[in-house]
């Protein structure tokens, strides 16, 4: 076998790896694979070869000249990677030059993929020197799986010593009706128990206390623009301590660019009367809620104009031209588009059958802002962004956002004993419910994120329908319906940093803005990079900027790095106690729910048509852009229906999933795991999986995970028939049980298995499980 390399220069030094020797030793070593013209393909725009002293060549990597947000540099040649295979590739990277937001990115594409979600690997770099060590393998579809080179932005950088061999499987594969152990159990066995009882409390406002209306400070339907009469109206229940406020039926529009905001209010309940909200402005929430205590607001519905300036449109393929890269698109609910300057983020295949976003391996296009061009009022064109009209087709039906993270819907800050109740957000231009600061004790009943009944829009939030940035937890979810959204459903986590040590009582933040985050007094948590305790807590002293980035004085002296750097936790914040129980998320861009906190219950729910999985169990960082969860533990996932979950087919390691059990680390996504079980305690317990698209569960990085009593079912076929559909697969895991599952048998699915790393995976017990007609 011969491994050579598209440089535009045939260098003389090349290795071939014979096949006998391929045969003898199950493994295909190629060193010096930037020295040979049939091993990879560069791109001579962004990387050349340069040959070292030591006569090895190297790749240099230079797209400081380039105008592209992502940059190709380099992959290996078709049919260097074989399907069903494993592989190691090492060699050495070093940054030369990074003037801004840039990095390297390895990973594992299908040639023929011109986005992420068919990662096998994904690893990133942006400081430093680093030996690389990436072992990945090839699924079985599609064929054409490269090892490739990219780069974030502008940067120079330098990988030299690249070696590619392949390895025996790590995996064994046991059938999981068939009893099954390996070890004994985990060190930590007890039985999850997830969410502990609480309760919220609901106002209690003293006798006597007003009862305001917002028509009398002269909020009416009639008006253009109500907000100074809402708001008018709040302030006089914060001063005269009210009761309640209350909105006569009707609809109301607003269009002042600032947010309804409900200040310290106490023992006090904002009841809508099935009012509509309709806002239309530039900048701002619609409605921030901050400093309350006792609180209900009730019966309310909000909603964006969408005659003036729709979120999002439905548009159809009608015409295509490859020469000039260029697709022409119609706006099927429109005569006339109502916006001439039209805001373009992105487009993303729907499934006719539902409207929705969730096609199995669609089409999909991210933009900065493309070019485009009107052809007619409802036909426009758009040009010129390299790759547009590939996998495209006349008659494909597209969903395209106006709008992503721009305007928030309801605002929730360091509010305690919350009560959202019968309030209904048709639309909102970015997330339709954010909680932050030091929020406890909150509860959403019979709250929806939908369209108004009977109408038909592509869009409901254009991000995420709730989103946790933090909080200090109790969190109940009651009886609601969130669908269509632009990304999760339910994402709650807190936000953790990466840091390094200055001195012996300084720390330096990495990621930017993240002074917001973090108070005098704050205890902190240090972990490792590997999330491994460190043993240390200690409390701030002093905050302070410099260069842009915010360092930290520590009461107790920091240990040594053992690595780059640690991850901080902020115990100022514990987003954990939630229950979720009998709501209905489907339909959405993204997944259904991400948990990455500690007692949490999710019970008797339903899960239909999630664009990339039900729920993700996870915790993870990146050196400069977001990182979250502090880990998560002692789940109950008990009841479910997950229905037709992950039809974009995203993967983790290869493999399609409906749940996701796993970390992310120095990047996001990232093929690196931990063996430390920072994810523990997990119970998947009596619950309905019908229709998976591959496993029902992918576990890393976890300790005492039991998956029990669940019925599966594969009724309908796919595209693409993966070999490890309804099965389940663990890697880095101590103690996982597999109990008393009912698997139906189904010609669109093979007998399921459990597939496991061997090495690191520790304490299995199969047993009970059956196998029926």
């Amino acid at each position: 076998m011969i491994f050579k390399f598209h440089s535009g220069k045939r260098l003389r030094l090349w290795l071939v790896v014979a096949d006998l020797l391929c045969a003898m030793f199950s493994a295909v070593a190629a060193e010096n694979f930037f020295q040979d013209d049939t091993c990879g393909i560069l791109n001579a725009s962004h990387a050349t070869i340069q040959l070292q002293p030591d006569g090895s060549a190297a790749l240099l990597v230079d797209t400081r000249q380039s105008d592209g947000e992502w940059n190709v540099c380099w992959r290996t040649a078709p049919g260097v990677l074989k399907p069903e295979r494993h592989y190691e590739a090492t060699f050495r990277s070093r940054i030369l030059e990074n003037p801004g937001d840039s990095g390297l990115l390895f990973l594992v594409r299908p040639e023929s993929s011109i986005d992420n979600y068919s990662d096998v690997i994904s690893q990133w770099q942006n400081r430093g020197e680093k030996l690389q060590r990436i072992r990945f393998k090839t699924p079985a579809e599609p064929q054409d799986y490269a090892f490739q080179i990219h780069t974030h932005n502008r940067l120079k950088a330098l990988i030299s010593s690249f070696q590619l061999r392949e390895l025996e499987s790590p995996e064994q594969s046991v059938a999981l009706d068939r009893p099954f152990s390996s070890g004994g159990s985990a060190a930590t066995d007890a039985e999850p128990t997830g969410a502990p009882e609480f309760t919220i409390k609901r106002p209690e406002p003293a006798a006597g206390a007003p009862v305001l209306s917002v028509a009398d400070f002269g909020a009416s339907p009639d008006n253009p623009d109500n907000f100074a009469a809402f708001q008018q109206a709040i302030d006089a229940c914060a001063a005269q301590q009210a009761a309640q406020l209350t909105v006569p039926p009707g609809t109301y529009r607003f269009r002042t660019n600032q947010s309804l905001q409900f200040r310290r209010l106490h023992n006090f309940r904002f009841d809508g009367n099935g009012a509509l909200l309709i806002f239309l402005k530039e900048s701002a929430a619609m409605m921030e809620i901050q400093g309350c205590e006792q609180v209900e607001f009730a019966n309310f519905a909000i909603d964006w104009d969408w005659q003036v300036d729709p979120l999002a449109s439905f548009v159809e393929v009608a015409a295509i031209d490859p020469a000039q890269d260029s697709v022409d698109l119609r706006f099927i609910d429109y005569e006339k588009f109502p916006v001439e300057k039209i805001k373009i983020r992105d487009i993303e295949e729907i499934d006719p059958a539902t409207m929705s976003v969730g096609v199995e391996h669609s089409v999909n296009r991210w933009f900065q802002q493309p070019n485009y061009r009107w052809l007619k009022p409802n036909l426009l064109r758009l040009s010129g962004t390299g790759q547009m009209t590939r996998d495209m087709a006349v008659g494909q039906l597209f969903r395209m956002r106006h709008y992503v993270y721009d305007m928030a819907g309801i605002c929730l800050s360091d509010n305690r004993h919350l009560t959202v109740e019968n309030v209904t957000v048709h639309s909102v231009p970015s997330h339709a419910f954010v909680i932050g600061g030091k929020q406890q004790y909150w509860q959403l009943l019979n709250t929806h994120v939908r369209p108004p009944a009977g109408e038909r829009r592509p869009i409901t939030c254009t991000a995420d329908h709730c989103h946790v940035a933090q909080s200090c937890g109790y969190f109940k979810m009651i009886g609601c319906e969130f669908m269509l959204g632009g990304d999760d459903c339910l994402n709650v986590h807190d936000i953790s940093s990466f840091c390094q040590r200055a001195d012996d009582h300084e720390l330096q933040i990495a990621r930017p803005g993240m002074q917001y985050y973090y108070k005098v007094g704050d205890e902190l948590e240090l972990r490792h990079e590997d999330y491994s305790p460190t043993g240390y807590r200690g409390k701030i002293t002093g905050i302070w900027e410099k260069d842009g980035q915010l360092h930290l004085t520590m009461d107790a002296v920091l240990p040594e790095m053992k690595q780059e750097g640690f991850i901080v936790f902020n115990w100022a914040y514990d987003s954990s106690n939630i229950l979720l129980r009998d709501n209905y998320f489907h339909d959405n861009r993204a997944r259904g729910i991400l948990l990455l906190g500690r007692n949490i219950t999710v019970e008797n729910n339903r899960f239909f048509h999630n664009q990339m999985g039900a729920i993700k169990i996870e915790t993870g960082y990146t050196f400069d852009s977001w990182s979250e969860g502090y880990g998560a533990g002692n789940i109950v996932i008990r009841r479910n229906r997950f229905e037709q979950t992950n039809p974009q087919g995203t993967v983790n390691d290869g493999m399609e999933r409906d749940i996701f059990i796993g970390v992310y680390l120095k990047s996001d996504p990232s093929s690196e795991k931990t063996s430390y079980p920072i994810l523990h305690d997990i119970l998947i317990e009596d619950n309905q999986f019908i229709d998976s698209y591959g496993l029902l569960a992918y576990i890393s990085s976890a300790a005492n995970v039991t998956l029990r009593g669940n019925r599966i079912q594969q009724w309908t076929p796919r595209q693409r028939a993966q070999p490890y559909r309804g099965s389940i697969y663990a890697v880095y895991t101590d103690g996982l049980t597999i109990e008393d599952n009912l698997w139906q048998r189904s010609k669109l699915a093979p007998p399921p298995r459990l597939i496991f790393d061997r090495p690191s995976v520790h304490n299995i017990t199969v047993r009970g499980n059956s196998l029926v007609d």
